[in-house]
């Protein structure tokens, strides 16, 4: 079962704004609010003068925008910007002010200021907190979409760098990721395989049926999702490896992914189902878990399934898992 990503951004919905005017005149707060008024925007706005009240009001209230004015009794709309950053608030910040001229309006934004509004422009002023928000509302998501896509990736190589088969993605002949084990069991560095063709990877003895799999699978043809191949370590030693594959995205094109367990003897798969430990439950068992790992890379947004742990096979032939949620 997944598990739904927390603190996902909103988008900026037509709701009661809170906002924070630092104004000391307050007929220009009342002249802002009518201008909010006109466009239909609904706002609840709280009015500070001093830098001691904008502390304390930031302390007890989450703002959606704070407006403010350059020139102030005693400080400015920049120190209140800068009062903002300390609180750690990622508040959009609007001076709202008189004339200011274009080399300081320019500093101002340089320095974060979200965007400037002149008091005998006030007209502009919901459009401007309309476009911030969106703006911001933007930035977090793309922050958020970030944050989980990495923590997906962390996810999938926790559960492929800890199982003892080899896992490997390819496109094509090119090799765009392998866990620990393949290095294991190949000889080869990642760094190795990742430069290398996985043609080369591949004994003379079994290219002709893993190049045939590979054309039907691009015909879309049914084919046998488990086999056996031999391929050539690092050594020049050739091993058995009884594959699974399945067919996945990858950066946005198709690959595929190949599960391989290395077996010394060789032939290890006893289709009457009890040699090796490759009968029908574990068979059932062993699908099981390469179907997580090809769920787990296409799951959209970079989202994934629960980790699987303590499997078994029971008596009864069926799959029983304890779940470990991420």
């Amino acid at each position: 079962m997944m598990r739904e990503p927390e603190l996902k951004p909103k988008m900026p919905q037509k709701r009661p704004l809170d906002i924070l005017f630092v104004e000391d005149n307050t007929a220009d707060v009342d002249l802002s609010l009518r201008e909010f008024k006109k466009a239909e925007l609904e706002v609840h706005a709280d009015v500070v003068q001093t830098a001691q009240e904008f502390v304390e009001r930031l302390s007890a209230k989450a703002y959606d925008v704070v407006l403010a004015d350059y020139r102030l009794p005693g400080w400015t709309g920049m120190d209140a910007l800068e009062l903002l950053r300390q609180q750690g608030k990622e508040i959009p910040f609007i001076l709202v002010t008189g004339a200011l001229g274009e080399e300081m309006a320019v500093e101002c934004i340089k320095r974060g200021v979200a965007d400037y509004i002149l008091k005998d422009r006030l007209v502009r002023l919901p459009v401007a907190v309309c476009r911030v928000l969106e703006e911001k509302y933007l930035r977090d998501a793309r922050l958020w979409a970030e944050t989980v896509l990495q923590e997906s990736k962390a996810r999938f190589r926790t559960l492929t760098e800890t199982i003892a088969s080899a896992i490997f993605i390819h496109q094509g002949t090119e090799c765009r990721y392998v866990n620990r084990a393949a290095e294991a069991i190949t000889g080869y560095s990642r760094e190795e395989l990742l430069a290398m063709s996985s043609w080369d990877l591949v004994h003379p003895d079994s290219r002709k049926l893993v190049m045939e799999q590979g054309l039907a699978r691009l015909r879309g043809e049914q084919t046998p999702g488990r086999f056996e191949i031999k391929i050539l370590t690092k050594q020049g030693e050739a091993r058995w490896l009884d594959v699974t594959v399945a067919m996945i995205e990858y950066s946005g094109r198709p690959a595929g992914l190949l599960k391989g367990r290395f077996h010394p003897g060789g032939l290890c798969v006893d289709r009457g189902g009890h040699q090796n430990g490759t009968g029908p439950n574990n068979e059932k068992l062993f699908r099981h878990r390469l179907s997580l790992l090809s769920e787990f890379w296409n799951q959209p947004d970079g989202e994934g399934p629960a980790v699987l742990a303590d499997q078994h096979i029971g008596p009864d032939g069926a799959l029983y898992s304890r779940h470990v949620n991420f």
